[in-house]
C-alpha cells in the first residue's frame, strides 16, 4: 500500500469564475472578471520538479484556483504530468467546465484511480443558472470513470430555506448526503464565521447533515494552535504558476521549487511558531497529520460517503491513500532537532524578511528619485526594483546613440525572455507533421507568425501592410477558430528554440520577452497547434539536412493538382525555378503587393470564381491568413503559403542570410534586387496571370 509522504495545498493562480455565489470571495473582491492566469513552467518542467525521488516518496496534491480551477487550458496537462510521477491529486472544481473534465477523463485508467475531484455543490447558483443537470452528470461521468469524488455545500443564511430539497436531491443524485464546509469571513483577520447566526445556531442548522468534515472543521475553530506543527517539512502551500512553495498560511519564508528539479527542497517546520488565528483548511492539514496528537478523524473519513447501494464517493486506491497519516512516511524529530530547526528557520526568515524589505525600501527610493528629476512618470510604474531600473536605462537615455539603444533593449526583452518562456509554451506539430495532414486529409493552412501577432495587437512594424482594426479582428477570429477542415498554424518559437540557428534564437528571444505573454492569451493552451515554418525552414532552421526532403514532401501537396495562385504584384511565385513543376496547371489571381486587404472583398470574390476544383495557394502577408479561413468555409482547400518560394530561392542560392532574390520584392532583405523581370520566364509567368485586382 502507497504511504503519504507530503501534502501539498496548490494554488492555481486563475481569478475567473464562471460562477457569481454570494458568499464567495471571488465576486466580493470584484476580481469574478477574465484575470491573467500566469504559469511560469511547462507542465514537464512542473512534473519533473515534483519527481518521486526529489520528494521522497508519493504525495497527495490538492489543486484549488482563486477562482475555477479548471478555466484555464494547461491545469489538465499539469494534473496529467503530476499523475504520471505516481503521486495522488485531489482537485477542487464547481464541475462546470466539461470541456476540461472530459481531456482529463481521457488519461490512462491507472491515473484515474489516483485521481479525485471536490464538487463544490453551490445550489442557489446552480438553479439560478440553470446547471443543476450538467452539474450532476459531470458528477456521474466522473465517478463512472473510475475516480474518487466527494460533495461539498458551503452553507450560506441565504440557503437555508432551501436544505430540505438539496438533502433530498443529493441522496437521490449522488447517493448521499453532500460534506459541509464552515465558511470564514477573509475581511477580518481573525478570521470569523462568516454568518449572522451564532456558532451554535450555526451547527445545529447545518449539523443535520451528519458531515465528519462539518464536525471537525468546527472542533478546531477558533483555537489557536500551540502544539508542535511539521507543516513546512510534510506539507506546504505551492503556488503552481510560479513555483513558490510557502510553509503554510502563516509561513513568512518561501522558496521556489519548480525552477531547478535538481536543487534539494528545504524543509523547515513551523513548529510552535504558528502565526494564523486558527488552522487554516485544518479538516485537510490536521487529518493528515502535520500535528500528531491531533488523530480523531482521517482525511479519507472528511471526504467520503457510503452511498445507499454500498457504494462509496472514494475508490481504491485513493481512499487508502489518504487513509494514512503523515508520520507513517515521515522522521519524528527529537526534541534536540526541533531546537535545532527553530534556530535554523529563524535565522532563514530573518534573512528572508530583510531582504524583501531592503528591496521594497530600495525600489521606492529609486523610484521616487527618478519620479522628483521627472525620469519615469509616477502613475505608470510600480516600484519593482529591476523594473523601474531597465525600464529607465533603455527609454529614458536619451544620448545613448540609437543602435545602443535597441541592444540594450534586446539585452532587457531577452533576459525576460527566460523568466518567461515557461508560461508562453505553446505546443506545436513538427514541420513534417504538418505537411502530411495537409497531404492526407487536404485541409486548408492558416499561418501565423510574429507579424500576424502584431496585427491582431495593432502594433506597427515595417511590413507591406498597415495596422487595420477589422484585420485584426479577424485575425484573432481565425486564431480561435476550430474547424475540421482548416488548420491553425504558429510559430514553433512558442515550443522552444532548439532548433532555430543563433541569429534567429537572439531575434525570438527578445521578441517573445517583449510580447509573448500577450500574445499566449490568445492561444489555448490544451490546444495542439500546427507548425508555421511549413514555408519558412531553410535559413533559420538549423536542420539544414532535413531541407531537400521537406521540400520533396511540401511538393507532393500540389502534385499533379491544378493551382490557383493569389500572390501581391511583386510576389511572382515559382518564376524562374521548379517550385511548381510538378502541377497540373497553375493560373493567377494578382493582387495589391502593399495593403492588399484594402481590397479583401474583391480578391475573396474573384478566389472564389477562379479557385472552384483547384487547389488555392495564397502569398499575400495577413490577407492569406484570413482569406484561406474564409475560402476553407466556403469548401475550397486553400493554404497560406507566404515565403516559401523565397525561402526556396535562398535554398538553391545555398545562402548564408537574407538576400534579395531576382524579380522579385523580399521585405526582409536590406537591399533591393534591380534585375527586370523579362525574356521567356516573363512571358509564362503573365499567360498564368487570369485576373487582378489592384488598388
Amino acid at each position: 500500500m502507497d504511504r503519504i509522504k507530503r501534502f501539498f495545498d496548490v494554488y492555481v493562480p486563475v481569478k475567473s469564475c464562471n460562477l457569481k455565489c454570494h458568499y464567495c470571495y471571488v465576486t466580493e473582491d470584484a476580481k469574478s472578471k477574465m484575470g491573467d492566469t500566469a504559469f511560469e513552467y511547462t507542465p514537464e518542467q512542473i512534473g519533473r520538479a515534483l519527481a518521486i525521488e526529489r520528494l521522497g516518496g508519493k504525495c497527495l496534491f490538492h489543486i484549488c484556483g482563486y477562482g475555477e480551477t479548471l478555466i484555464p487550458p494547461e491545469i489538465a496537462e499539469i494534473i496529467k504530468e503530476i499523475l504520471k510521477q505516481g503521486h495522488y491529486v485531489f482537485v477542487v472544481t464547481n464541475g462546470l467546465i466539461s470541456k476540461r473534465i472530459d481531456q482529463i477523463l481521457e488519461f490512462p485508467q491507472e491515473y484515474l484511480t489516483r485521481l479525485g475531484f471536490k464538487f463544490s455543490f453551490h445550489y442557489l447558483e446552480l438553479l439560478r443558472t440553470n446547471q443543476l443537470e450538467k452539474f450532476t452528470y459531470n458528477v456521474s461521468r466522473v465517478r463512472t470513470a473510475g475516480c474518487s469524488i466527494s460533495v461539498e455545500v458551503t452553507p450560506s443564511d441565504e440557503l437555508e430555506p432551501y436544505i430540505d430539497e438539496m438533502r433530498r436531491y443529493s441522496i437521490e443524485k449522488f447517493g448521499a448526503l453532500p460534506h459541509i464546509t464552515v465558511p470564514r469571513n477573509g475581511d477580518d483577520p481573525s478570521w470569523p464565521l462568516l454568518s449572522k447566526r451564532s456558532l451554535q445556531e450555526f451547527k445545529d442548522i447545518w449539523g443535520q447533515f451528519e458531515s465528519e468534515l462539518f464536525d471537525f472543521k468546527l472542533s478546531t475553530w477558533g483555537i489557536k494552535r500551540k502544539e508542535y506543527c511539521y507543516a513546512g517539512a510534510w506539507s506546504g502551500l505551492l503556488n503552481i504558476g510560479n513555483g513558490e512553495l510557502s510553509r503554510c498560511y502563516g509561513g513568512k519564508y518561501s522558496q521556489n521549487i519548480l525552477k531547478d528539479p535538481t536543487k534539494p527542497i528545504i524543509d523547515l517546520p513551523i513548529g510552535n511558531k504558528c502565526s494564523m488565528p486558527h488552522c487554516v483548511n485544518s479538516h485537510i492539514f490536521l487529518t493528515l497529520g502535520d500535528i500528531q496528537s491531533i488523530n480523531s478523524y482521517t482525511y479519507a473519513q472528511v471526504r467520503n460517503r457510503v452511498c445507499a447501494d454500498g457504494s462509496e464517493w472514494l475508490r481504491e486506491p485513493m481512499k487508502s491513500f489518504i487513509s494514512g497519516r503523515l508520520e507513517d512516511a515521515n522522521e519524528i524529530l527529537t526534541e534536540k532537532k526541533k531546537k535545532l530547526l527553530a534556530w535554523k528557520s529563524f535565522l532563514l526568515v530573518l534573512r528572508y524578511q530583510l531582504f524583501k524589505r531592503l528591496y521594497t525600501l530600495l525600489s521606492r527610493k529609486i523610484r521616487l528619485i527618478l519620479e522628483k528629476n521627472k525620469l519615469i512618470p509616477a502613475p505608470r510604474y510600480c516600484c519593482s526594483f529591476g523594473s523601474v531600473i531597465m525600464r529607465h536605462i533603455f527609454k529614458k537615455a536619451k544620448k545613448a546613440p540609437r543602435y545602443a539603444k535597441a541592444r540594450i533593449e534586446r539585452c532587457y526583452y531577452t533576459l525576460r525572455y527566460r523568466f518567461a518562456k515557461g508560461s508562453i509554451y505553446i505546443k506545436t506539430e513538427s514541420i513534417e507533421t504538418t505537411i502530411q495532414k495537409i497531404i492526407d486529409e487536404k485541409v486548408s493552412v492558416s499561418r501565423f507568425g510574429d507579424g500576424e501577432f502584431k496585427w491582431i495587437e495593432k502594433l506597427r512594424h515595417n511590413s507591406f501592410q498597415d495596422v487595420d482594426e477589422k484585420l485584426s479582428e479577424r485575425l484573432l477570429e481565425v486564431l480561435r477558430s476550430e474547424s475540421e477542415r482548416h488548420i491553425v498554424c504558429i510559430s514553433p518559437a512558442f515550443s522552444g528554440l532548439e532548433y532555430e540557428t543563433e541569429e534567429s534564437k537572439k531575434y525570438w528571444r527578445a521578441v517573445l520577452g517583449q510580447y509573448g505573454k500577450r500574445w499566449a492569451r490568445h492561444l489555448d493552451r490544451s490546444r495542439v497547434y500546427f507548425n508555421a515554418n511549413i514555408s519558412r525552414f531553410y535559413l533559420n532552421d538549423i536542420n539544414k539536412a532535413l531541407v531537400n526532403s521537406r521540400f520533396l514532401q511540401l511538393k507532393k501537396i500540389w502534385d499533379g493538382r491544378d493551382l490557383l495562385i493569389v500572390e501581391g504584384e511583386m510576389s511572382r511565385m515559382g518564376a524562374g525555378n521548379d517550385l511548381f513543376e510538378n502541377a497540373r496547371s497553375i493560373q493567377r489571381l494578382i493582387a495589391p503587393k502593399r495593403n492588399a486587404f484594402s481590397r479583401y472583398d474583391a480578391i475573396l470574390e474573384k478566389a472564389k470564381r477562379y479557385g472552384k476544383e483547384k487547389l488555392i495557394l495564397i502569398a499575400l502577408g495577413p490577407t492569406a491568413t484570413v482569406l484561406a479561413y474564409d475560402l476553407a468555409m466556403s469548401g475550397y482547400q486553400a493554404i497560406d503559403l507566404g515565403h516559401v518560394d523565397i525561402e526556396y530561392e535562398w535554398y538553391l542560392m545555398g545562402a548564408t542570410k537574407k538576400v534579395p532574390v531576382r524579380w522579385r520584392e523580399v521585405n526582409e532583405a536590406r537591399t533591393a534586387n534591380e534585375i527586370p523581370f523579362t525574356g521567356p520566364e516573363r512571358v509564362k509567368y503573365d499567360s498564368q496571370i487570369i485576373d487582378a485586382v489592384l488598388l
